[in-house]
């Protein structure tokens, strides 16, 4: 049996929503119905259409195809999904993905919140961060009230927060790691250390080994990081220590010169109205791109 599969298009817009692309229209016909018409003319037996919890309303009345979704396909089970930059915008909260190099609340220039604000209008409030750095999934409060339901949740560690990172060399299969971290302000560095003294903190995590590649030349490793503690440069400091810095991480003993390769991709939390929600986004380009397969095997 052969079998055709597209991807559903994510929409035009980085929060707006429009029509996803697929649908656009060209001399009256969308996108995606002429890939089925050319897909049918190649003898394909069987036409999936490959979506998400975010774009499947609008592809849903389309004939003669069936579904996947990509919650299924990457392991996610219920989760929402999204490529787009919007996962989800009520009165309450409003999820986002965070691009590389935009600071994740004030800063003198461009940051996530002032990009929010501009897109919605609605005023936004900061309840976690990630590095300028680091790419993917946050959410932001709307009112006070969620910002301080948010903020408990993050302080109590039920914030619920798994990390894709590609590093140098390889790694274990699975690692528990635990480590007295001491943040040096004024270089802006984390060092792991084997004492305690003044400002040293216990920083926890899961690593789990997805796969080994090849990128320019490079030995990889792509790893899956359960965050139990959310230390300034964590991540990066733990995998450094260990001889595995992060592709891109010149501050940590990278030697690239490219983009740091974290990416916080899963995010869990209860929602202000009780209903526990998750969120994923798989990266691509770049690095990712050239690992890409390995995520396939979560």
């Amino acid at each position: 049996m052969k079998i055709g599969v597209i991807l559903a298009g994510g929409k035009s817009s980085r929060f707006k929503s429009n029509l996803p692309k697929g649908l656009h229209k060209i001399d009256g016909k969308t996108i995606v119905d002429r890939l089925i018409d050319c897909l049918k003319l190649s003898d394909i037996n069987k036409i999936y259409i490959v979506v998400n919890n975010d774009n499947y309303i609008f592809y849903k009345n389309i004939k003669g195809v069936e579904f996947l979704f990509q919650g299924d396909l990457f392991g996610t089970g219920g989760a929402f999904y999204s490529m787009n930059g919007l996962f989800d915008n009520d009165d309450e909260i409003i999820v986002v993905e965070k691009e590389y190099g935009v600071s994740s609340q004030e800063s003198n220039g461009e940051n996530m919140i002032s990009l929010i604000e501009k897109e919605t209008g609605a005023k936004t409030f900061c309840v976690h961060r990630l590095d300028t750095q680091t790419t993917g999934v946050m959410v932001y409060a709307k009112n006070k009230e969620s910002a301080a339901h948010l903020s408990k949740i993050v302080a109590s560690g039920e914030m619920h927060k798994e990390y894709l990172a590609v590093c140098h060399g390889k790694t274990p299969e699975y690692s528990e790691m635990v480590d007295l971290l001491y943040h040096d302000r004024l270089k802006n560095k984390s060092f792991v250390v084997d004492k305690k003294r003044n400002g040293t903190k216990v920083a926890k995590l899961e690593l789990w080994t997805q796969g080994e590649g090849k990128y320019k030349e490079k030995e990889l490793s792509l790893v899956k990081i359960l965050l139990h503690t959310g230390r300034t440069h964590q991540i990066r400091a733990q995998l450094s220590s260990r001889g595995n810095p992060l592709y891109g991480d010149g501050k940590y003993g990278a030697k690239d010169n490219d983009k740091i390769a974290l990416h916080c991709y899963k995010l869990g939390f209860l929602h202000p109205n009780g209903k526990y929600m998750s969120f994923v986004s798989i990266p691509d380009g770049g690095v990712w791109g050239a690992l890409g397969k390995l995520l396939l095997s979560e």
